[in-house]
């Protein structure tokens, strides 16, 4: 069996990401879901946090697309 190489940017970016989201989910919504009336707020969280999530799921797509399942080829 022939193993690809990995892309260590693309895998970078994708951790990137990873952590961006998990920030998120501390900072931003860490006070709605488990402390109401504390604020861990980080304004501009929240619009990296969606960014991050998109981010992730472009990176997977392309790992998905490069890989694909069922001999089917984009």
């Amino acid at each position: 069996m022939v193993q690809k190489k990995r892309n260590q940017q693309v895998d970078g970016l994708k951790g990137i990401a990873m952590l961006v989201v998990m920030a998120y989910h501390f900072f931003f919504r860490y006070a709605e879901l488990y402390a109401p009336g504390h604020s861990l707020s980080i304004p501009l969280l929240g619009k990296w946090g969606v960014i991050g999530v998109t981010i992730f799921f472009v990176v997977s797509g392309y790992y998905v697309a490069q890989n694909p399942v069922g001999g089917v080829q984009i």
